[in-house]
């Protein structure tokens, strides 16, 4: 059986945050259900937990698609469904 484990991400308060977290956190439910992680945001900190497999996955994901809202991109249901 797999340990879990947990990756805290720093993101910039405003635009990043709400371009992550979609209307209503919309975006964070998304890769939770998709990534199989369970993901807390507090004071511009995002952690990720669950198992290590999915929490560096996710990890990799959420840096990625941070970076494409930094560079003013919209992000869609769409988009995180094709991470």
């Amino acid at each position: 059986m797999e340990r879990d484990d947990y990756k805290k991400l720093c993101l910039e308060v405003g635009t990043e945050i709400q371009g992550l977290s979609g209307v209503n956190d919309e975006n964070l439910r998304l890769i939770e259900d998709k990534l199989k992680v369970q993901l807390l945001l507090r004071n511009g900190v995002l952690t990720v937990s669950g198992p290590s497999s999915a929490v560096e996955k996710a990890g990799l994901a959420i840096s990625n698609l941070a970076t494409l809202v930094r560079e003013g991109k919209t992000l869609s249901p769409r988009d995180i469904k094709m991470v």
